[in-house]
């Protein structure tokens, strides 16, 4: 429900940045929401796994892309993929993998600092960061746990 959340604020982002790749990109993550809201898991599952790969290929297919962001974008999606990576192939959930969801979260507070710089990635983004932050939140309640 709180995905759902994240794509609503990202296609009300997407009224302000309209790429073509990065709508396509919200669109593919509204689906695989939506396939999560009525209990089609798995396919949603993999329906996001596409939206990450194609938001990791956003900055080369994507002409206005700089340099700078390309990083920026490769520090942002790569612990999300690896998160993705390991829930896929059902690896053990080590420490890493709960502190992993912190560098995406740092380099979204930049962005919202630096806004101009990620005027159009930030629809995505927005949806990719609600997913870290429940990650986050499972992290906090392990440290609970303790």
């Amino acid at each position: 429900m709180i995905m759902a959340l994240g794509v609503l604020l990202a296609a009300v982002y997407l009224i302000k940045a309209r790429d073509a790749v990065t709508v396509t990109i919200v669109a593919i993550q509204a689906l695989a929401v939506g396939l999560f809201l009525i209990n089609y898991g798995i396919e949603g599952f993999f329906v996001y796994g596409v939206s990450i790969v194609l938001a990791l290929l956003y900055p080369y297919i994507s002409k206005s892309s700089g340099q700078k962001s390309k990083g920026w974008m490769l520090l942002f999606l790569l612990p999300i993929l690896i998160n993705y990576t390991s829930q896929l192939l059902n690896w053990p959930k080590y420490e890493i993998h709960y502190l992993l969801p912190i560098l995406p979260f740092g380099v979204f507070i930049y962005a919202l600092f630096n806004l101009k710089k990620f005027e159009k990635e930030m629809a995505f983004m927005i949806v990719f960061m609600f997913d870290t932050v429940i990650k986050l939140i499972e992290f906090i309640e392990l440290i609970g746990r303790l």
